[in-house]
């Protein structure tokens, strides 16, 4: 199993762990883990590309951590805009990868910060996971170049 699918799966289990109602706190959990799977999804990715796995633990981890949940969204809003040719480089799956990681970022600050009753049901919060599985697997299917392009990119975040 890759480690991001790991994330998912507890995200369905919480979404899914009450009959009938689900606890507010099961949802919220859920999305927040969802949005986990895909930010380190994306920090492996970019981890892998410049180190791998084969550098010592402290060179790797350096990488990995370097990108933050702000500069990563910074870069995907980056994506977004039209004169962004670097990003345009890596093709359509790094918008669509984009946009869930956008709304489910928001969606996570609501779960983990927002002290109004949460808005969203069990089937809402199933689809925002399935979503970031989607999203989360586009990404760890990038072909080589592509996740080399994305690694580059890291300057910006």
């Amino acid at each position: 199993m890759i480690w991001w699918e790991d994330w998912i799966e507890q995200a369905e289990a919480l979404a899914v762990k009450e009959r009938g109602k689900p606890k507010e706190a099961s949802l919220r959990r859920a999305v927040s883990t969802a949005y986990y799977a895909l930010f380190h999804e994306l920090n492996r990715t970019v981890a892998n590309s410049l180190a791998r796995f084969s550098s010592p633990w402290s060179v790797y981890a350096l990488i990995y951590r370097a990108i933050d949940h702000q500069t990563a969204r910074r870069l995907f809003e980056r994506a977004r805009r039209p004169d962004s040719d670097e990003l345009r480089a890596i093709g359509s799956p790094i918008a669509d990868i984009g946009e869930v990681f956008i709304r489910l970022q928001v969606e996570r600050h609501r779960a983990d910060y927002d002290p109004e009753p949460y808005p969203h049901g069990r089937y809402d919060v199933l689809e925002m996971i399935a979503q970031a599985k989607d999203a989360a697997s586009k990404l760890s299917s990038l072909p080589e170049d592509a996740k080399r392009a994305l690694a580059a990119c890291r300057s910006e975040f």
